[in-house]
């Protein structure tokens, strides 16, 4: 059964904030950017599905006329079609 996207965000974010403290140590002084991406690209691939990754990321991505995910992107293009 998919999960909701708030669902899928709050999850997200509650284990983005448990594991910020084991995050800090990375960093090092200039911010080791490349380290910190693979630590949460771990830390995801581990506390979420396959099918939930997919669904935050299509319900994120830009897909233009200001539309920031699938649901957005066919409000608008409905909204063109009605007022056509």
């Amino acid at each position: 059964m998919p999960t909701s996207s708030p669902a899928v965000a709050a999850r997200c974010q509650h284990h983005h904030h448990a594991g910020g403290a084991q995050l800090l140590p990375l960093l090092g002084k200039n911010g080791d950017a490349q380290a910190v991406r693979s630590a949460l690209a771990f830390k995801i691939e581990h506390s979420l599905t396959k099918d939930q990754i997919l669904e935050l990321y299509v319900n994120q991505i830009y897909l233009g006329q200001r539309a920031y995910g699938f649901a957005a992107a066919a409000q608008i293009s409905s909204a063109n079609r009605s007022s056509s």
